[in-house]
């Protein structure tokens, strides 16, 4: 029975010994090396917005599609820009844009903790470009790349597709249980928002391992976005580009129908709008 005991308690000796060796080794000479790795590495999720679907004219040619474009977006918790007491400022100015609108973009949609925010959407080149430059002395800034809405044409048929803008808080009030989220690009008017069930798509998302400036590592698992289907109109987009110059820059409204079938085939209302850009913040004006 003594024997016993005493090899009980070598063993539980031993067992103690591998256990404190073990916290040695991560707290002390591993210490600095695991401090650095959990202060310097998250894990974030960062959702990839669906493209829309096409909307397309009689004969398959797109009237409205999608296209890839640069996101800037922020993690406010995270954002200091070497060189500013208040970060919103010096991003501003790389980013060429207000201050005003960079700090209504941060401040006016909900969302958790260390969630980015897309301050701009479709990002100029130059603007991603002065970003790369100086990302050393920035943190908590992300570039993305996402689809975003392409009218092709231009104001062609512009009152017919409508345009996509960022949903409001009545919108989202009213949509949520569908699975839409602050941020969301949805359908204002016309054909956007008439079919937007059709022509919005399935978000995907990227998780991803960032540094401690907010900057990418590597990526650890990703969904792909689903796109939206596409919708058909029976407008000729030669008929309606046709109207559109016979009417020229006078203000009023052309209306072209197929007397057989009842189909519109033009649809042209003046004045117009360009509908690109109707979600991109307005560059500062230059001093």
């Amino acid at each position: 029975m003594p024997r016993r005991l005493a090899i009980l308690r070598v063993i539980a000796c031993l067992a103690f010994a591998v256990i404190f060796v073990r916290l040695l080794q991560l707290q002390v000479w591993q210490g600095a090396r695991n401090r650095k790795i959990a202060d310097g590495n998250r894990i974030r999720v960062v959702r990839q917005l669906a493209p829309r679907g096409d909307i397309l004219d009689r004969r398959g040619r797109v009237l409205a599609g999608s296209r890839v474009a640069f996101s800037v977006c922020v993690v406010p918790e995270e954002l200091t820009v070497e060189g500013y007491s208040d970060p919103v400022v010096g991003l501003a100015k790389l980013l060429g844009l207000p201050a005003e609108e960079v700090r209504r973009r941060l401040d006016q949609v909900e969302r958790t903790r260390a969630q980015p925010i897309a301050v701009w959407r479709n990002a100029s080149p130059e603007a991603v470009a002065r970003l790369e430059e100086q990302a050393v002395y920035i943190t908590g800034v992300t570039v993305l790349s996402n689809a975003v809405r392409d009218y092709p044409h231009g104001p062609l048929a512009a009152h017919v597709l409508g345009h996509v803008g960022e949903i409001s808080a009545e919108e989202l009030a009213g949509l949520r249980a569908r699975g839409y989220r602050p941020g969301d690009l949805i359908g204002k008017t016309g054909v956007e928002k008439i079919a937007e069930q059709a022509l919005r798509g399935r978000d995907g998302g990227e998780q991803m391992e960032v540094d401690a400036r907010g900057h990418k590592v590597r990526t650890l698992g990703a969904v792909a976005p689903q796109p939206g289907r596409r919708v058909w109109l029976t407008l000729d987009l030669d008929l309606q580009r046709a109207a559109e110059e016979s009417l020229g820059q006078r203000a009023g409204a052309v209306v072209a129908m197929d007397p057989k079938t009842g189909e519109v085939l033009a649809l042209v209302s003046h004045p117009s709008y360009d509908p690109n850009g109707s979600d991109s913040p307005a560059p500062a004006t230059p001093r």
